[in-house]
C-alpha cells in the first residue's frame, strides 16, 4: 500500500504539481522540473531541495528521446562540496533515496559529447504521514 501511495504521488508530481494525495496515509510531497535540450559539454542541475523535515523519499527521474545521457543525485551539505550518491549513463533513469543523510540534495543530466539531445529530468521529495 505504501509502495502504491507513492507511484501515485509521483505520477500526481509530473502531471500537476505538488499537493497532498489522500488515501488511508496522507503524501506529501514537492517537485523541481526541468526540460530542454543539452549540448555536448553541457550539464542541467535543479536543486537545491531538501527532505520534509529530514524524512521521506528522494526520487530523481529521468528521460531522453535519443542518446543516453549521464544522470545524477547529488548530496549538498553546507560547508562541503556535493557528494554524488548515484550516477548513470542511459537514455532513462528513475532513483529513489530514503536513507542518505543530507542537508539538501540536487540532480544533474550531462551531455559529454555527440549532437544535442532532449531531456526531461525531476527531482521530487516525498513523505507518507500518519492518518
Amino acid at each position: 500500500m505504501k509502495r502504491l501511495v507513492f507511484v501515485l504521488a509521483l505520477v500526481s508530481a509530473l502531471v500537476g504539481g505538488g499537493y497532498a494525495v489522500s488515501s488511508a496515509q496522507t503524501t506529501t510531497f514537492d517537485k523541481q522540473h526541468a526540460a530542454g535540450t543539452i549540448t555536448r559539454g553541457s550539464t542541467v542541475c535543479i536543486g537545491p531541495m531538501a527532505r520534509f523535515e529530514g524524512t521521506g523519499n528522494m526520487a530523481l527521474l529521468g528521460s531522453t528521446s535519443g542518446a543516453s545521457l549521464t544522470w545524477q543525485l547529488r548530496t549538498v551539505n553546507a560547508g562541503a562540496p556535493p557528494t554524488v550518491i548515484f550516477e548513470t549513463t542511459a537514455t532513462f533513469v528513475q532513483f529513489n533515496d530514503s536513507t542518505t543523510v543530507a542537508d539538501e540534495f540536487d540532480a544533474c543530466v550531462t551531455k559529454i559529447s555527440g549532437a544535442a539531445q532532449d531531456f526531461d529530468m525531476s527531482l521530487i521529495t516525498s513523505q507518507l504521514l500518519p492518518p
